[in-house]
């Protein structure tokens, strides 16, 4: 090293390494291919390729130091069909932007364009804010952050869950419909992001249903990783909201629905006693409860005629000579249900010795005054209109047996409530989650018209 620099020197002899190392590792490699062939060859096995390739130029020597990195081997994207510019002017708290942008961006997204999966290419303009001290590049509308697919697709895989099918089953019609390779756990991202972004309009359905002018309620069992759940549903004059729980009692509404004070139409439930200023209690139950005695339980003659008596009562309310009439006044209206009332009366004063009829008057003296007010107030004897929208649910629970997670039940709540509150009011599902997740729409239009207006 006399006369030279000596850290010149290192590094010609680092680099003599280093061209050494490579052509070993080259010679290396085709030894072993060589091998492999003839090995092949002589014991009869066709040769494999492997899935795994360097990314290496044409004419350039093998690295031995760089990193093998697998190629994608799945489908070609589809061709782009448009281009589109993403801009913004103001940073998420007002403060201005450079006009001059610090970074352009290229991001092709898939989306659904009349029916084919088609690829938009969107120019992402990035800018930066004196007032924040950092860039920020604005989101493409509709796309969920991080992925490559737009709203229509998401929100068709996201329709296809608020119906109960199954992830795979989505998974396996999204990539024969259109052509993908979408794994089951894309699909299951798609669906929670989308979820996840209507929480906030999910909370505020839960505020609407509060200033409802009656309120039709249900429950029903729901399993949570195999724990037992009971999944609630609030039904309002045009929007239904469900809501899972680990507790059926009444501090459960207290939470969701305290100082309500409007008419409440359930089952027998008491915990349903804990919310609204009238209540009136599904007769449909109390004619189910008496068929199911009278096939079941084998009753005496006494629970029989005890039965009769009790069906009369309840079905002559229904018509409009004894009971609701829609054209009677309110001093009509009162007489009939004191009329009613006596007869129920008149009946729960019997002395009856079959277990049957002291169990049935038991209920009768606890429910005497839910039975009749939906004659006073000209709604309805049932609460089919809550038991109709949460029977999707219970299918779905009969072939899932529920929810694996706290948060996919939660899920379940959120898109069962959109799909039903759409059903109420006329509006396509899906076209409204296309168009709110690309900020078109805010809420559920009330109308189908509306909804079209809005669009």
């Amino acid at each position: 090293l006399q006369g030279c620099d000596v850290s010149q020197a290192v590094m010609d002899r680092i680099a003599r390494l280093e061209r050494q190392a490579s052509e070993h590792a080259s010679q290396l490699r085709e030894a072993r291919a060589a091998n492999s062939a003839l090995a092949a060859e002589n014991l009869g096995i066709k040769g494999r390729h492997s899935k795994k390739r360097l990314r290496e130029s044409p004419g350039s020597a093998p690295d031995p130091f760089r990193k093998v990195v697998c190629l994608r081997t799945g489908r070609d994207p589809p061709p782009i069909s448009e281009k589109r510019l993403v801009d913004m002017q103001a940073c998420p708290h007002g403060h201005a932007l450079s006009k001059e942008p610090t970074e352009v961006t290229l991001r092709v997204v898939e989306e659904i364009v009349d029916g084919k999966l088609t690829g938009i290419q969107y120019t992402i303009i990035r800018r930066y804010c004196r007032e924040c001290g950092r860039q920020f590049a604005p989101e493409i509308p509709g796309v969920v952050p991080g992925g490559r697919f737009g709203a229509s697709l998401t929100c068709l895989e996201t329709t296809m869950r608020m119906y109960g099918i199954p992830y795979e089953i989505i998974r396996k019609l999204i990539n024969i419909i259109h052509h993908t390779n979408l794994a089951k756990s894309t699909v299951i991202g798609h669906v929670d992001a989308v979820t996840g972004s209507l929480h906030p309009l999910y909370e505020e359905m839960l505020e609407e249903i509060f200033f409802s002018e009656y309120i039709f309620g249900d429950e029903t069992s729901w399993r949570v990783a195999g724990i037992l759940y009971w999944l609630w549903i609030l039904v309002g004059s045009d929007s239904a909201v469900f809501y899972v729980d680990k507790r059926r009692g009444g501090d459960v509404l207290e939470a969701l629905l305290g100082g309500y004070a409007g008419h409440v139409t359930s089952d027998s439930h008491a915990a349903w006693n804990r919310i609204g200023r009238t209540h009136q209690k599904c007769h449909y139950h109390y004619l189910r409860e008496i068929l199911r005695t009278l096939t079941m339980k084998n009753p005496g003659p006494e629970f029989k005629k005890f039965a009769k008596a009790l069906k009369g009562i309840i079905i002559d309310s229904w018509h409009a000579e004894k009971g609701l009439n829609p054209h009677d006044d309110k001093a009509a209206r009162n007489l009939k249900v004191r009329n009613l009332l006596a007869r129920v009366r008149r009946l729960m004063s019997g002395s009856y010795t079959e277990p049957h009829c002291k169990r049935f008057v038991k209920r009768l003296r606890r429910e005497i005054t839910h039975l009749f007010p939906f004659i006073r107030l000209n709604t309805k004897c049932h609460n089919n209109d809550a038991e109709r929208p949460l029977r999707p649910s219970v299918s779905s629970r009969n072939v899932s047996g529920g929810s694996k997670s706290l948060a996919g039940a939660y899920n379940h709540a959120v898109l069962a409530s959109i799909r039903e509150t759409c059903r109420m009011r006329g509006v396509n599902p899906h076209d409204f989650l296309v168009d709110y997740m690309r900020g078109i729409v805010e809420r559920i239009p009330a109308t189908a018209a509306a909804a079209a207006t809005t669009a």
